[in-house]
């Protein structure tokens, strides 16, 4: 083997071994790639800057109400006025770092809140991507649950007590068929589009309606009834858990994959029928 093999080799070896952490640590924040243009900061560097910073929560108020980081503003990338809200915050406060963040590392709302900071060249502004519940898992003192400090991790809700509480749409459909159940549609009015489930036996309550959900929360409560709830896609529900748990609701349950997921099984049992 002549010299010029064996400095290729060599250098095969040594990009293989330069490459494949970088590989590794990007596969823990998987949509970082779809936004290269952005900057990133991970737990130990935020933890370090989080007293010198302006934290900007981008998820819904719904979200933000449910837990956020303590000091973080919410400015919900969905809403127009991001932007302006954006650009107003920025010069305000032009010499200071603005972080955005939201759910997690595969959450996508903090990336496109970059993205549109980026293109409106509002500038400085960095995202946290490990998101809110990675930061009140190593900082529950840093944490708002429901309105109150968390004080301690332990009050976050298990991804197996979540699942306890989903029952599957024909389990659902059986358990309305009970008197001692309480079926609420908490989709807001785009999602319902007018479309209800279960027309005559649901009541109404938009997630960010909690003087209409505590009326049913009460009524449920106040005849031991079971609360039945759809969202649209059982990702929403999630958020509802905390304040179920917060008013001592003893049994509740959620439709899994929300109003989305009945239509479809709906239109198999159709099929199938045919």
């Amino acid at each position: 083997m002549n010299s010029i093999k064996i400095k290729k080799i060599f250098v095969s070896l040594l990009m293989f071994i330069i490459v494949i952490p970088v590989v590794s640590a990007n596969s823990d924040f998987p949509n970082r790639k779809l936004y290269p243009t952005l900057s990133y900061v991970e737990l130990a560097k935020f933890e370090k800057m989080y007293k010198k910073v302006i934290i900007v929560d981008v998820r819904s108020k719904y979200e933000y109400d449910t837990l956020h980081i303590k000091k973080a503003i919410n400015y919900s990338r969905a809403k127009s006025d991001f932007v302006k809200n954006m650009e107003k915050l920025r010069a305000d406060n032009k010499d200071k770092t603005i972080v955005l963040y939201c759910n997690g590392r595969t959450c996508e709302q903090s990336y496109k809140a970059g993205k549109k900071c980026w293109d409106h060249k509002i500038k400085n502004v960095i995202v946290y991507d490990g998101g809110v519940f990675e930061f009140s898992t190593a900082n529950p003192k840093l944490a708002v649950l429901v309105g109150k400090e968390m004080g301690t991790a332990d009050k976050l809700i298990s991804k197996t007590r979540l699942e306890d509480h989903f029952i599957d749409f024909k389990k659902f459909v059986q358990m309305i068929g009970t008197k001692n159940s309480l079926v609420i549609d908490v989709r807001d009015k785009l999602q319902r589009d007018g479309l209800a489930l279960f027309i005559g036996k649901e009541k109404r309550a938009e997630l960010s309606d909690r003087k209409k959900l505590d009326k049913y929360i009460n009524e449920a409560k106040a005849n031991n009834k079971t609360l039945l709830i759809y969202d649209n896609a059982g990702k929403q529900v999630r958020w509802l858990q905390y304040y179920l748990e917060d008013k001592r609701v003893a049994s509740y349950y959620f439709m899994r994959g929300g109003a989305r997921q009945y239509i479809g099984d709906l239109r198999k049992v159709f099929a199938t029928a045919k």
